[in-house]
């Protein structure tokens, strides 16, 4: 019981484990998606902005330039047929034979002043980098780049910025002018946006706390491991010890008999006749305990028949009165005569006999016991009010927990094992048991049981 108890409890624990790594890798998986989103994002943005700054300095380092203020380009269209030879600067045309979404007025002015400035050498790396890394707005983004001008893919001009990175940075190539022959290559590595750095730390952090978890659990693992084993060399000894007193037990009952049948005196022959009897009772708590230690899976097997319980309930009455001869007891059974349940005999007495035994030990001298058997709403209700010093509102719960002892008992001797066994008597039946609040004194356990049982009476 106590090993399958502690695998189940293995396997929940290395289940919530397992829902951790999952959540840790798909945080990975979506930070990685997310890295990627910002850096194709970023990708684009710089692409744009170098095709901006490069024609920029193609129109910066123009030859024409308006005589008043030599940061203006000033641009006339004309029909290139009237127009002087002085007059053409630079030629460019644009065939109109199919759409294509570099072909634009715009795109061919821009081609036309990259070309006059390529072939004037005015394009210069170096002021591209300037201009870049002042006006650039999230330079702060990037840890390395390199501006390298090629032709016909020799390398022309170049400058880096920043530690070249041992991976491999993504790469932007702007081809220039109208014959393509200039190209803008950069390349550049980045630093992880703000808000990916903080999702980063929350998922080491996440990361740590499960790691720190895991080790917490394996070691209360561990410590569990070893006191299920000690609960279970414990439960062998027990189980031992209870299976040694059965022939001891046998020998003894034997032994009352035959001195009772040989006994003259009557008063004799009853004490015998009760010694016996409780040497019996004792055997079937044994027979009781071994069945419970055999069970692997903690259930109790019920083996019904028909119970005397009005009967029953008297003769156990009648017996506590002779053991408990220092005290004053009076009972009533509120049951009729032939009042009958469909349980487990040997169980179910048991679970009667503990809840009166316990109503007279916990009284005062003068103990007041009523039983009462009734029928309510397809329900059995067996009651047992005592007139003792009750159970506090507070414990009315714990009272049935195995090895449950109230500091209140004062020097009555017991183990906490009555009452939790005989709740786990009642639930095998399919019923419950409980404590009932009431105004009178003492304390009332109530037994629920299913009608569908046979009931005589």
């Amino acid at each position: 019981m106590l090993k399958t108890e502690t695998l189940l409890m293995t396997k929940q624990v290395l289940s919530a484990l397992g829902v951790l790594i999952i959540l840790i890798v798909s945080q990975l998986v979506w930070f990685n998606q997310l890295w990627e989103l910002d850096k194709r994002r970023l990708q684009t943005e710089l692409n744009s902005e170098m095709t901006n700054m490069v024609n920029f300095q193609s129109l910066a380092t123009s030859t024409v330039k308006n005589k008043d203020n030599q940061n203006e380009c000033p641009m006339t269209i004309k029909d290139a047929g009237k127009a002087s030879e002085e007059e053409i600067i630079a030629t460019n045309s644009i065939t109109t034979d199919e759409y294509s979404s570099n072909k634009s007025l715009g795109k061919m002015v821009e081609d036309a002043f990259m070309d006059l400035a390529l072939e004037s050498k005015e394009i210069k790396v170096s002021f591209i980098d300037s201009v870049f890394r002042k006006s650039y707005p999230r330079i702060n983004e990037i840890s390395y780049y390199s501006l390298k001008l090629d032709k016909n893919k020799r390398s022309i001009d170049s400058v880096s910025y920043g530690k070249k990175p041992l991976t491999s940075p993504f790469k932007i190539d702007i081809p220039l002018g109208s014959k393509k022959t200039y190209h803008l290559k950069a390349d550049f590595n980045l630093k992880p946006s703000v808000q990916i750095r903080n999702m980063l730390f929350s998922i080491g952090i996440t990361a740590v706390a499960i790691i720190l978890v895991a080790i917490f659990i394996t070691i209360q693992l561990i410590l569990l491991r070893k006191k299920t084993e000690q609960l279970q060399r414990r439960e062998k000894s027990v189980s031992g010890i209870i299976h040694d007193l059965k022939s001891p037990l046998s020998y003894i009952y034997t032994m009352l008999g035959f001195f009772e049948s040989s006994e003259k005196d009557s008063l004799k022959q009853q004490n015998l006749n009760t010694a016996k009897t409780r040497v019996k009772h004792l055997s079937e708590k044994i027979e009781l305990l071994l069945s419970a230690f055999s069970s692997s899976n903690n259930s109790l097997v019920m083996n019904k028949s028909t119970y005397h319980f009005t009967q029953r309930c008297t003769e156990l009455m009648e017996e506590l009165k002779l053991i408990y001869k220092d005290k004053k007891i009076t009972y009533d059974v509120l049951s009729p005569s032939d009042f009958t349940l469909n349980v487990d005999n040997t169980y179910f007495e048991g679970c009667i006999r503990n809840l009166l035994d316990n109503a007279v030990k916990y009284s005062s001298e003068n103990v007041k016991i009523t039983v009462s058997s009734s029928v309510k709403d397809n329900k059995i209700l067996l009651s047992f009010n005592d007139n003792g010093s009750g159970v506090p509102v507070n414990l009315q719960k714990k009272v049935f927990k195995e090895f449950y002892r109230n500091s209140e008992s004062g020097d009555v001797k017991g183990h906490g094992i009555g009452l939790s066994f005989s709740k786990q008597i009642v639930e095998a039946h399919k019923g419950k048991i409980y404590i009932q609040n009431n105004n009178q004194t003492g304390t009332t356990f109530v037994i629920e049981l299913p009608t569908f049982s046979p009931l005589k009476g």
